[in-house]
């Protein structure tokens, strides 16, 4: 995970929906599930008729490309999701 100064806990966002990206293919997975890149909003768009106060978690390989991860924000934003927020770790590895 990168690093943040301002890194929560993870009880903060335990409620979220989770996607990780991952630095190589299959990049996307929902929980512990592969997702292809174009099911993402359709994906999101169930979890969040489920329940939708839920917000979104992006967990990622420091070494993820960028690009998917933008991928992932825009698959959220056109689901609905209203909060997103990003996995990090504490400076200094703590």
């Amino acid at each position: 995970l990168p690093e943040s100064s301002q890194a929560q806990k993870e009880a903060a966002v335990s409620k979220s929906l989770i996607i990780t990206v991952a630095k190589e293919a299959p990049y996307f997975y929902f929980g512990t599930e592969p997702v292809e890149e174009t099911a993402l909003e359709t994906e999101l768009k169930k979890a969040m008729e489920a329940n939708p106060e839920r917000g979104l978690s992006i967990r990622s390989d420091t070494d993820a490309p960028f690009g998917k991860i933008i991928k992932v924000m825009d698959a959220a934003k056109a689901a609905g999701v209203k909060g997103l927020k990003a996995f990090t770790k504490e400076a200094g590895g703590g």
